[in-house]
């Protein structure tokens, strides 16, 4: 199966993508896999301090026009097919600032972003320059956007499994026995009795979203 990405995105971000303004999201870090690649929208679930999860805020338009809560599902897609990289350094060559004005010129340290690409983000550059802390920052491009029917469930995207790498597997017999994800119990069995799955791939269901995000196989 073809490696892809899924991404833990908050509900105000999950909305500006769903609705076509945001076309770039901006993360510390990049997947080494070839460009373009397959990245599923997490929509992440909304906590109020102190007072648990706010499900107002994770309600979430589908296609149709119905409401539902999204929140710790999946409702979306899309293709990265292309990576900018924003490096924050000494801007010893004027360029236009970055706060909308365009009649200004920066020559403090920053980022090197346009106004075009800024926009893209649906950031400010405070915010750009509050989440990068001078780090360098990489703005993947959305395109091919497919927005769910329905959103789905964590447990429908499975994860490569490490122990499966761990093993030595031969053509005639793929079943790898190191987690309960290669064992079901059948029928035909006493109850409780573990049976292994006799065809493994080394791919497991996914249990917990990304902080920011992971590797899944390709749907």
């Amino acid at each position: 199966m073809s490696k892809a990405v899924m991404i833990s995105i908050k509900p105000k971000w999950c909305e500006l993508i769903a609705s076509g303004r945001k076309t770039i999201e901006v993360r510390k870090t990049i997947p080494k896999i070839p460009i373009p690649f397959k990245c599923y929208i997490y929509h992440t679930v909304t906590r109020n301090a102190g007072v648990g999860f706010n499900h107002w805020c994770d309600c979430w338009q589908l296609p149709n026009g119905d409401f539902v809560n999204a929140g710790g599902k999946v409702v979306g897609e899309f293709v990265c097919d292309k990576i900018d990289t924003y490096v924050f350094g000494d801007m010893d060559i004027p360029m236009p600032a970055f706060d909308g004005d365009s009649t200004c010129w920066e020559f403090d340290d920053g980022y090197y972003i346009t106004n075009g690409q800024l926009e893209q983000t649906c950031l400010t550059y405070e915010e750009l320059c509050d989440y990068g802390k001078g780090k360098t920052l990489f703005g993947w491009h959305i395109s091919n956007l497919a927005i769910y029917d329905t959103p789905r469930e964590l447990g429908e995207f499975s994860v490569h499994c490490k122990e499966w790498d761990k093993v030595d597997h031969l053509p005639e017999e793929l079943e790898c026995r190191c987690c309960r994800y290669c064992q079901k119990e059948y029928d035909d069995y006493e109850p409780g009795i573990a049976v292994y799955n006799p065809i493994c791939y080394g791919s497991k269901p996914l249990t917990r979203p990304p902080q920011s995000w992971c590797y899944v196989e390709e749907v």
